[in-house]
């Protein structure tokens, strides 16, 4: 602290002091001052000024620490107390491992042993540490039997544990019928044959002259009457022009193909004349 020039103000801090106070600095370079000059004498006559500033642990109040740098802080009271560790019993009943011998820290530090609480549903261990919430259990259980009569070569216990509420997905292969469209296909066990997307070729008479749908079943969707409204026909539209001999190479369609658009090349031979 340096007060040269500012005597009001060093009163004035001293007056706040209620338990003690400490004041830090050199007290070499401070003596010049006549007001710090005769400060320091008198903490001389009491013997309360050094090099060391002493601190208590709040916990292992007879562990005693020292420091006379600012990094010292850093080396021997990393945490607001000792570098021992703390011992103290946790609400779970380990004792901490941390070295916080701080009273809030300590209750609010959690207990990183492993859980030991275990699971009445089930019977396995938890998994976790021991201040995290034990959650579901996450062990794997092998060839679990579905009410469907597949089984899951690995399920996580949890699920296993109720399976109408987990609703796990049965992976195995099963051939259906489609109510819609008649179609059989072949599907997961856990998909529905009532929203699945038929690939099967529609096959339905439209009114082009291709006649047949080859668009996917799904992309015709069947109406509440078991109408289909059939998608646009995808063929090449292949009819002769009415004006050469091209044919048209357009999507499908209803209108008139026109004239042809795409432009013609003619080529000469050497020696003949056009």
């Amino acid at each position: 602290m340096s007060c040269s020039g500012a005597l009001p103000q060093c009163v004035l801090t001293y007056s706040r002091a209620q338990h003690g106070m400490y004041i830090i600095g050199d007290a070499h370079c401070a003596s010049s001052v006549k007001m710090w000059k005769e400060v320091i004498e008198i903490l001389k006559d009491r013997n309360q000024l050094g090099p060391t500033l002493r601190l208590q642990c709040p916990r292992l109040q007879e562990t005693m620490i020292v420091v006379s740098k600012p990094e010292d802080f850093e080396i021997v009271s990393p945490e607001g107390g000792c570098t021992e560790i703390c011992r103290e019993r946790l609400d779970c009943g380990h004792p901490s491992e941390f070295q916080y011998h701080a009273e809030l820290r300590h209750r609010v530090s959690g207990c990183r042993k492993p859980c030991e609480r275990g699971r009445p549903k089930c019977g396995h261990a938890c998994q976790k540490r021991c201040s995290d919430p034990c959650g579901d259990c996450k062990v794997i259980m092998k060839n679990v039997g579905l009410p469907c009569g597949h089984s899951l070569a690995r399920l996580e216990c949890w699920k296993a544990q109720d399976l109408p509420k987990s609703k796990p997905k049965c992976l195995a292969r099963v051939t259906r019928t489609l109510p819609r469209c008649g179609h059989t296909v072949e599907m997961e066990c856990w998909q529905s044959s009532e929203d699945f997307k038929c690939r099967n070729v529609c096959g339905g008479e439209i009114p082009c002259r291709h006649s047949i749908c080859v668009n996917l079943c799904y992309e015709c969707p069947i109406d509440g009457d078991g109408q289909r409204r059939h998608g646009l026909c995808r063929r090449l539209c292949d009819k002769d022009f009415t004006t050469c001999s091209h044919r048209c190479t357009r999507k499908c369609h209803t209108e008139d193909c026109g004239s042809l658009r795409t432009p013609l090349y003619s080529f000469s031979v050497p020696g003949e004349m056009w």
